[in-house]
């Protein structure tokens, strides 16, 4: 039986992108192989843990790691892993895959890295493989269908009128710099309908003057909030590579 095994977290230090890319490449593994075990290893917010058991993954029993690693395929994707952790990792791991930005340390033991940001082809890996580029971004497998509608809308030069703003900051606004967005946007834009999407959705709402405002909890398919919105305002993130594979006008 074939395992997988994914090294990340959703924290507050790190957020929910480290996290999000790996459940998406999990996703997308999942209906190939019936025989296949995927796991996750590490620390995860409600949200995440929901999204992991709405799709019969595993959470990795810490008694078990080597021996599962030892058998699997470790994908591993985090901003705290050093290169001692790297270097831990490839050694104790069947084969070693990691999700990398930024190309920082020596991953030469590592089997395989995947980079999917723009002009990440023009990076020098000395690991054994590589993926680089945009067209190794794992989207969201529900928004293909987005993606393809909005290419049709484009060659047919339709006309998008930007009513619906999405304002997504992040897993962890600790600056609360999407309430700051909305407050500049409702001073300089009219009849717009601004949709918030947020950790912890309280009662309380903001008082717009010129626009209005709807308020909700992180959607476990980002696709039933894109397909509803003409544009979108981020903090970056997942999020902007999201609204890029669908055809969505960003300011990130």
């Amino acid at each position: 039986m074939k395992k997988i095994i994914f090294i990340c977290n959703s924290s507050k230090d790190e957020g929910l992108g480290h996290f999000i890319r790996c459940f998406n490449i999990a996703c997308s593994l999942q209906p190939l192989d019936s025989d296949l075990e995927i796991y996750f290893n590490g620390k995860y917010c409600t949200f995440a843990l929901s999204k992991i058991k709405n799709h019969n993954f595993n959470i990795l029993d810490i008694k078990r790691q080597d021996e599962l690693y030892k058998k699997g395929i470790v994908i591993f994707d985090s901003y705290l892993h050093n290169q001692a952790i790297i270097n831990e990792i490839s050694s104790k791991a069947l084969i070693s895959i990691k999700v990398d930005d930024f190309n920082l340390y020596d991953l030469s033991k590592v089997d395989c890295v995947i980079n999917f940001r723009v002009n990440a082809e023009f990076e020098n890996y000395n690991s054994k493989k590589s993926l680089l580029g945009l067209r190794y971004y794992p989207a969201p497998l529900g928004l293909n269908d987005l993606r393809e509608k909005n290419i049709q809308d484009f060659n047919s030069k339709k006309i998008i009128k930007n009513k619906k703003i999405l304002i997504f900051i992040g897993g962890n606004d600790k600056f609360n710099n999407a309430e700051r967005v909305i407050k500049e946007l409702d001073k300089n834009l009219a009849e717009k309908k601004l949709i918030w999407v947020k950790r912890n959705v309280k009662k309380r709402e903001l008082i717009l003057k010129k626009n209005s405002l709807e308020i909700y909890n992180f959607q476990q398919d980002i696709k039933s909030v894109l397909k509803r919105v003409d544009s979108v305002i981020c903090g970056g993130g997942l999020m902007k590579y999201d609204s890029g594979f669908s055809l969505i006008p960003c300011a990130s």
